[in-house]
């Protein structure tokens, strides 16, 4: 019960300030789709050192401010996030970084456009959905081992260990899916498909390298 209660605290405050997730992924995503890659990872460390910093605040309490607990982790990368859309507000609005976006043009309504957004990015929603659910299948499967509890927390710190890797082959794809873009709007589809296969074996090699290192150091790791 005690778990379920954190749990629901938790996912309220998180999903109250979803609208900063999902702004934080539009600002990756548009600033991976110009090649400004190193910006959005300046953003990303950023906005995780504030992440780190506010979750230890609010999760332990600090001078006027209340220790919340679980709930603390919530509000602290609500705010780190939050800061990180006026941060990401304005990279996409600077002419520095050549994306130089007007603020009418947030609130322009394209129909066509927003079609063509929904045909692309709604298969690709389905699927993280069906993903998430299965894990949630999944771990109600574990929760009904003996020692559940122990069960629950290796499962989590495994995934979490195994993301490392997996978040290689993500950003590769990523990578790829951009110059793929990019080439075939150049009408370059041979460079585009050496794009594809050099993303392709370079994520390979890396994750690799990395299982290898999972294989042997696995309880160092996991500690």
């Amino acid at each position: 019960t005690s778990v379920i209660e954190s749990g629901a605290s938790y996912l309220m405050i998180l999903f109250a300030g979803s609208i900063f997730t999902m702004f934080n992924f539009a600002v990756s995503g548009i600033l991976l789709g110009v090649g400004r890659t190193k910006i959005s990872l300046n953003l990303l460390i950023f906005i995780n050192f504030l992440n780190i910093f506010f979750n230890w605040i609010f999760i332990n309490g600090i001078g006027p401010i209340k220790p919340y607990g679980v709930a603390g982790a919530a509000i602290g990368t609500i705010l780190a996030r939050a800061l990180g859309s006026v941060a990401g507000f304005r990279i996409l609005s600077s002419h520095k970084y050549n994306i130089g976006i007007k603020l009418r043009d947030y609130f322009a309504w394209d129909t066509s456009l927003l079609l063509k957004i929904f045909q692309l990015g709604g298969p690709r929603s389905l699927q993280g959905v069906v993903r998430n659910f299965s894990n949630l299948i999944l771990m109600k499967i574990i929760s009904l081992l003996p020692m559940a509890t122990v069960s629950i927390s290796a499962y989590s710190v495994s995934t979490q260990v195994r993301m490392t890797s997996s978040f290689v082959g993500l950003a590769f794809m990523s990578a790829a899916m951009a110059r793929v873009g990019y080439n075939m709007g150049r009408k370059n589809p041979r460079t585009a498909e050496m794009s594809v296969w050099l993303s392709a074996f370079t994520a390979s090699a890396i994750m690799t390298l990395t299982a290898i290192c999972f294989l042997i150091f696995p309880e160092q790791i996991m500690s």
